[in-house]
């Protein structure tokens, strides 16, 4: 956990320098003295029921009143616009202006614990957007910064009247490029609401908490000086709860020259982090357009795409066009989507997670998955999967919808390993649908309590499929004698599956993830997923095929450094359950005193040669 901390320190930083929201004079990062000058700027009061927009607004007794007065003022770096706790207001809010690294302008609340409440009513059409993909489409988004830098949005509460014969956002933040890239935006702590979104079209760009490019600017006019590679440097969306929105609870997009598919990667460094998501009409979260820098952890995704709508595909927390990002520490459950049109589904998706068209370099690691009718995982076969990983995740339940599998279109080149997969309590589902199995290794896939699950719903070939547990003998059968002497038939020994089911049956109440509780809400999370643990005994345990790219730890936090891995997300061996009797000058040397291994961690048990030490 420490190593894990400190590399998710280092991460929070960069996003908070790129943010501007922490630094003041002679902070130290990295090493590294930030001389950032700090601008005091002025801060303006916001009173819904006692202010006057005739009023200074510059103190609590003579504070404005309306939105319309902020929309109509240009704002500086270091100020801070304030409304009163408790207050409500109808409209849409637009402040001007931007700040700078070091000097945000804040956007939040004063006054008391309770949120300041603004409902969008959908007649302020702010953004109308009018070219592919936003198709001459009509945004109305309650909260909207466009081309601004260096902004803070915290603690409001987002909501609207609106109905589902307009595209509705929450929060909207909107780059064209006009600026170069659009830099240093937060949004946190916000309660974003009941927000509706035509559906009749598949527009992914409404919802809860919507970052996007388009060569659009809200005139509706397209703007001339567009860069295609431009989009925003620095977005962090984090603590917020998100609750019945349609049709995307969070997500990045952007706007390129690339036909249907317009991605020119030109986000960068954007990071989800400890939200709270449920109720979603589509999509949970996606993280989609972004070049570098993208980090979705810790957040909490419940009853996504939860809505019958034809032919859409959705999916619980997933990437499109991105490079190089991590989703870790997630926990995504109770996703409705299927396959069974007659019932609560449209298209093939609905899986927890996806490593979809043009992702590449992506790692899903430490996630905990249940309850999904759509399954674990989606994989888009043949766009750049093959640099992408799937690692210590634990499934429970997942791929239970009619006709559906764990893993929907086979992970083809993706590295799937040490993941623990399990169904339980008269379940029934697939392992895979169709197509080659590039890299399987030391994953557990047990059916327990009378669930069955299947090799293969179609012709899925074996491919590198070695050293996984499969527990009863019948999820292996569709194996070639060959491929089940590479793999172990056994039963896993798993804590306590049952006990996880009545802990969800019992009404499943979780604390929701903010900024201030990570390491608390990591703990919680080990603690849920704990009754999936392999227990003494385990043939898992020393069992798993040699790979050479282990993360630091398990799912639950122990060390990988020391030893063969075990077989599944959760570490209970050691050295010695694999033969190795000592450590020296960074080598590992058999009980046979005649192979030694070159150790790093990062490099497992690679061959160095057949000599003594």
């Amino acid at each position: 956990m420490e190593s894990f901390m400190k590399k998710t320190t280092l991460r929070a930083l960069l996003a908070l320098l790129l943010t501007g929201t922490v630094f003041t004079l002679g902070m130290p990062i990295m090493g590294t003295a930030m001389l950032l000058p700090t601008i005091k700027g002025t801060t303006y009061y916001v009173d819904s029921v006692g202010g006057s927009d005739d009023n200074a607004g510059t103190s609590q007794s003579a504070a404005w009143k309306s939105l319309a007065k902020i929309n109509a003022t240009t704002f500086q770096p270091g100020d801070k616009i304030l409304l009163k706790s408790g207050g409500t207001w109808n409209g849409s809010l637009w402040p001007k202006g931007s700040g700078v690294l070091g000097s945000p302008i804040l956007l939040g609340k004063y006054g008391g614990d309770a949120l300041p409440h603004i409902i969008g009513n959908g007649t302020d059409t702010v953004v109308p957007l009018g070219t592919d993909p936003l198709a001459g489409q009509k945004y109305n988004p309650v909260v909207f910064l466009g081309d601004q830098d260096y902004w803070v949005i915290e603690n409001l509460e987002v909501s609207s009247t609106a109905t589902d014969d307009t595209n509705n956002i929450g929060i909207f933040l909107l780059t064209t490029g006009k600026t170069g890239q659009t830099r240093g935006l937060t949004v946190r702590g916000c309660y974003v609401h009941d927000i509706a979104a035509s559906q009749e079209k598949n527009v992914k760009i409404t919802g809860g908490i919507i970052a996007a490019g388009s060569t659009c600017w809200v005139d509706g006019n397209e703007n001339e000086s567009f860069e295609k590679k431009v989009g925003f440097d620095g977005v962090l969306i984090e603590g917020n709860h998100v609750k019945n929105v349609a049709k995307e609870g969070i997500r990045t997009t952007g706007h390129g020259d690339g036909g249907p598919f317009r991605n020119k990667r030109p986000h960068r460094n954007v990071v989800i982090r400890a939200n709270y998501i449920e109720e979603i009409f589509g999509d949970g979260i996606v993280l989609s357009e972004v070049g570098g820098g993208g980090v979705v952890e810790y957040n909490v995704i419940r009853h996504f795409a939860n809505t019958d709508v034809g032919d859409f595909n959705y999916a619980g927390c997933w990437t499109w066009q991105s490079t190089d990002a991590v989703f870790r520490y997630n926990e995504v459950f109770d996703g409705e989507f299927g396959y069974d049109k007659d019932n609560a589904g449209g298209y093939g998706d609905g899986e927890a997670f996806d490593f979809d068209i043009g992702s590449v370099g992506i790692t899903f690691e430490y996630n905990f998955s249940h309850h999904n009718d759509g399954g674990t995982l989606l994989t888009m076969d043949g766009h750049g999967n093959r640099t992408n990983t799937f690692r210590y995740n634990i499934s429970y339940n997942d791929g239970i919808g009619k006709y559906q599998q764990t893993f929907h279109v086979n992970p083809d080149n993706v590295r799937v390993y040490n993941n623990t997969i399990v169904l339980g309590a008269g379940q029934h589902t697939a392992l895979f649908d169709g197509g080659k199995v590039g890299y399987f290794k030391n994953n557990i896939i047990a059916a327990v309590e009378g669930a069955s699950i299947d090799w293969a719903w179609s012709n899925a070939k074996e491919g590198h499929i070695e050293g996984n547990i499969f527990y009863p003998a019948s999820v292996a059968e569709g194996f070639s004698e060959q491929g089940r002497k590479k793999n172990i038939v056994a039963d896993p020994k798993l804590k306590d599956v049952a006990g996880f089911e009545a802990l969800y049956q019992s009404g499943y109440e979780i604390a929701p993830p903010t900024g201030d509780n990570i390491d608390a809400f990591v703990a919680a999370l080990r603690t849920r997923a704990a009754y999936f643990q392999i227990t003494e005994g385990s043939a898992a345990i020393g069992a798993g095929a040699d790979i050479y790219t282990l993360p630091d730890t398990d799912f639950f936090g122990t060390s990988l450094k020391d030893g063969a891995p075990d077989i599944g997300a959760h570490q209970l061996g050691t050295q010695a359950d694999r033969g190795w009797t000592k450590k020296v000058s960074g080598f590992f040397q058999t009980a046979a005193d005649k192979i030694v291994f070159w150790y790093d961690h990062n490099v497992k048990y690679r061959f160095f040669g057949s000599k003594y030490m």
